[in-house]
């Protein structure tokens, strides 16, 4: 089995040789995933080892020790395929070196990892991020996939309070759970306080797929709603979506076509580039009809506010907890585009107000989402877990 030897930047290759994790996901790794490659870049105190059943984007995410089910030959894939159906573990990942403990990214891994974690006989920390609890978790053959992973498994990982109620709702002990704050590397974004001089048009940022959950109509019915008071306001939307053409005629029907931007998606590092070209930014998260949440909260808007960006956002999972409101932030209910839309006007008519916002935001994601001390938080974790055995 191959494996990459690329170190990954910010890691370290002093970490004692006794202490290593595993991290246990299906792919290895979309571009929108750095929350996921922070976990493993900045935790400079364990050793990492990946294994996956698919790779992309190694040079955006180098790391060492990859072990991808896809660099085998189709014979071994097979073999591996049909061994995980009669053990419950692919052998190519149990012949790796047995670490200190398994991390499974997202809950429906967590429990492909259970038969891994019986062979080598370590703990398994199972990381929930929304997509596995809000819409795999209505079938029946997860809810039992899941009563066996969290009457197994050691340790579960959430990233806010919402997101701990909902696990536990699924029927995950308390005493299992940790919160554990997904970072951002701070210092990877300027800080731009955010000004406004008569003449000059304002931009509203939008980031994020075009998926039911992150409200974009509402988000552009808003926006049409300001723009009838002040024609100076623009907006930008990055992203896509198979529904694409049904914002086109949104928007088109609201005649505000001539004032949004329609972007597509963006590398992550061009987007650092588009919020500082930005004044606003608009995360309206809702609940999906089919029930799915962010389940946690859109690293997206740690993103705007590390660059010092007003934030309007919504009462949605743990989306207030990420934010400070009414000091980097105002939140409306879900699909209240009618509020949200006034509450965009308010921060248009007050350009005054958008340093201080700015700078509390920055503050609070610097105190409570730095991925480098984040890092150090989620080593503890993991030590706390070992030490527990």
């Amino acid at each position: 089995m191959s494996s990459s030897s690329t170190t990954a930047a910010g890691s370290s290759t002093a970490a004692p040789d006794d202490k290593c994790v595993l991290h246990y996901l299906g792919e290895y790794l979309k571009v929108t995933m750095t929350w996921v490659y922070n976990q493993i870049q900045y935790n400079n105190e364990y050793r990492h080892q990946v294994v996956t059943q698919s790779t992309e984007n190694l040079d955006i995410f180098p790391t060492e020790n990859i072990y991808s089910l896809d660099s085998l030959s189709s014979a071994r894939q097979i073999y591996n395929k049909v061994a995980y159906r009669l053990r419950g573990y692919y052998p190519a990942f149990a012949s790796q070196n047995k670490p200190s403990l398994i991390q499974a990214h997202f809950g429906h891994y967590g429990y492909k990892a259970l038969g891994l974690k019986r062979k080598m006989n370590v703990p398994l920390a199972t990381f929930f991020y929304g997509y596995e609890m809000s819409s795999l978790a209505k079938s029946a053959k997860y809810q039992r996939r899941y009563h066996e992973l969290f009457r197994d498994g050691e340790l579960f990982l959430v990233i806010g309070n919402a997101m701990k109620k909902s696990v536990m709702d699924m029927g995950c002990p308390e005493n299992k759970i940790t919160i554990f704050h997904l970072g951002v590397d701070v210092e990877h974004y300027p800080f731009r306080e955010r000004t406004w001089h008569e003449g000059e048009n304002i931009t509203l940022l939008f980031a994020a797929n075009f998926g039911e959950k992150k409200g974009l109509p509402y988000a552009i019915r808003a926006f049409a709603k300001a723009h009838k008071r002040h024609k100076h306001l623009r907006f930008r939307i990055i992203g896509d979506g198979p529904n694409r053409k049904e914002i086109e005629s949104l928007i088109a029907e609201l005649g505000v076509g001539d004032a949004v931007e329609l972007k597509g998606f963006v590398p992550y590092s061009t987007l650092v580039d588009e919020m500082m070209r930005a004044d606003l930014f608009i995360q309206p998260s809702v609940t999906a009809s089919n029930g799915n949440t962010e389940g946690g909260y859109p690293v997206a808007v740690l993103d705007a506010q590390a660059t010092g960006m007003p934030i309007l956002t919504t009462r949605h999972a743990d989306n207030p907890e990420c934010v400070l409101k009414d000091k980097s932030a105002k939140i409306s209910e879900e699909r209240d585009w009618e509020t949200l839309g006034q509450q965009l006007i308010d921060l248009v008519e007050a350009p005054q107000t958008w340093p201080a916002m700015g700078h509390a935001g920055r503050t609070h994601v610097d105190q409570q989402y730095n991925a480098r001390t984040q890092g150090r938080v989620l080593a503890k974790i993991y030590d706390r877990l070992i030490d527990s055995l």
